[in-house]
């Protein structure tokens, strides 16, 4: 079954990632050691933990115009990718659209497997995909970041798009685990996602190009 979010994929450029590192470590995230190397399209990744070993991960571009047009001539920074966890994968995405099962080599030595699947095309403004989490372990669970992941609010004009999508791919709307889904549609094109998080310090709104990123105090409203 999908039993949570697994983590969100931002995509930016390297200043993006050191302003957010910055602005999120206070709050609660924790940088992750290393980066994953995508040469074939011309970008990297690095990312910052949270609660429960999810992550938000930031693809820049290494190559100036290599990576996806479709990724990067659009507003950065912004949420782009939204990961599911599956401990069911191959019962979980059967007739999916596509799957990607690679090895990565570490930074440290060490090598990561990204065993995942979409419903619809990956190179899409904003994707769903799912990584096989067959034991209920996220990857980074070890480095004790405190924020939590609480909502994902869908804007724009495909928010109400996006919750039938999400019904059909995942058998729900409401909620993906513990984490609630809002849908507010509007008149800016395409949809926006704004994660919400809960955290101990460090709360605000951190300005994405499209929509923000929600640091909220624990046990307050809004």
């Amino acid at each position: 079954m999908i039993f949570g979010v697994d983590h969100l994929v931002l995509c930016g450029n390297r200043a993006d990632l050191e302003r957010l590192s910055s602005r999120l470590s206070p709050a609660g995230f924790v940088p992750v050691p290393g980066k994953l190397r995508f040469d074939e399209i011309g970008a990297h990744s690095e990312s910052v933990a949270y609660r429960g070993g999810g992550f938000l991960e930031v693809v820049y571009e290494v190559r100036p115009g290599a990576a996806p047009r479709t990724w990067f001539d659009r507003p950065i920074p912004r949420v782009m990718g939204i990961g599911v966890s599956s401990d069911d994968f191959e019962h979980d995405t059967a007739g999916w659209l596509w799957t990607m099962d690679e090895e990565q080599a570490l930074d440290d030595g060490s090598t990561l497997r990204i065993h995942a699947a979409g419903p619809h095309e990956h190179l899409s403004p904003l994707y769903l995909f799912a990584m096989d989490r067959r034991d209920r372990t996220l990857d980074h669970p070890d480095l004790g970041g405190l924020a939590e992941l609480t909502s994902l609010t869908f804007g724009g004009q495909d928010a109400a798009l996006w919750r039938r999508q999400l019904d059909e791919w995942l058998g729900g709307s409401d909620a993906i685990g513990d984490v609630e889904l809002r849908f507010v549609e509007g008149d800016g094109p395409g949809a926006v996602v704004t994660p919400a998080f809960n955290v101990s310090a460090g709360a605000g709104i951190v300005p994405l190009a499209a929509g923000s990123i929600e640091l909220v105090v624990q046990g307050s409203s809004g």
